[in-house]
């Protein structure tokens, strides 16, 4: 080491260099991390992977509140003063019991709407004209095509049920024309094995039959934002839109379809934004 007249400044240059090579080996290293993190997610579908999380927590700064998905979920609508519904759903007695489709279960308080949701393996239309027994006929069941995954984490998810004469199925839906009555039931929920998801309804209105998701393409931000505007321009028209509402690209929206009494070419919609 050779020494200037201070006899510092060759050692000043060499901590310097030390100091660079650490800040670079630092940043590699947690772009390796974070890459294997967000892996980890996507097959996780969102989740950290055990072991994970403390590492997760030094290089974001979130704790990680040791919940399962449901208590956060069970928190989260405590901590808004959101009612909790008394339900408790045996999914897998249903299954063995009842239809191995049944993956979710919808409900609306104090409506008829307190059913399993569906969805055949094979095919999208076997629903509109079969039970949740399997027979052949009315009044079906409440369902979802193949076009939406069963986990609701699509950006619109689309649930299907019959305009019952007698109000079962989607039948009650037409009662959130009236301001008051969509006012007084302002929630949708939904259960699946492991959330307890609650979407806040925002509009309710008359439509065309087109297939929400088949012929609006929401695959990018632009054309989702337009989607959801469209939506709420159709409401005011058409229906009623709650108003005050921000709604943004990665909002997750879930759609309520049913037919419309001697308008073959119309549907009833009910759409929520999921409260997170």
């Amino acid at each position: 080491m050779k020494l200037n007249n201070n006899g510092n400044e060759d050692v000043k240059q060499k901590l310097t260099k030390n100091q660079v090579i650490i800040i670079v080996a630092a940043v590699v290293a947690a772009i390796v991390i974070c890459g294997f993190l967000i892996a980890a997610m996507v097959r996780g579908h969102g989740s950290i992977p055990d072991g994970a999380s403390n590492l997760w927590s030094d290089l974001t700064g979130q704790e990680n509140d040791g919940l399962t998905d449901l208590e956060r979920d069970l928190k989260n609508l405590e901590d808004n003063g959101i009612d909790i519904p008394d339900l408790e759903i045996d999914f897998a007695g249903l299954r063995e019991s009842t239809n191995k489709d049944i993956y979710a279960w919808i409900y609306i308080p104090d409506t008829e709407v307190n059913y399993p949701v569906l969805q055949h393996r094979k095919d999208d239309t076997y629903y509109l004209n079969h039970n949740l027994d399997g027979t052949e006929g009315y009044p079906g069941v409440i369902y979802s095509e193949s076009c939406n995954s069963t986990d609701f984490e699509d950006l619109v998810t689309v649930l299907y049920g019959h305009n019952m004469k007698d109000g079962s199925m989607f039948g009650g839906l037409k009662e959130f024309q009236d301001k008051e009555y969509f006012d007084s039931h302002p929630y949708i929920y939904v259960y699946t094995e492991d959330r307890l998801l609650a979407y806040e309804i925002v509009a309710a209105y008359t439509y065309t039959d087109e297939h929400l998701l088949k012929n609006d393409d929401i695959s990018t931000p632009s054309n989702y934002v337009k989607y959801l505007a469209d939506m709420a321009t159709n409401a005011r028209k058409n229906g009623i839109w709650k108003g005050g509402i921000n709604l943004q690209s990665d909002d997750n929206m879930l759609a309520l379809s049913t037919c419309v009494s001697g308008q073959r070419e119309s549907r009833f919609l009910i759409q929520g934004k999921l409260l997170q």
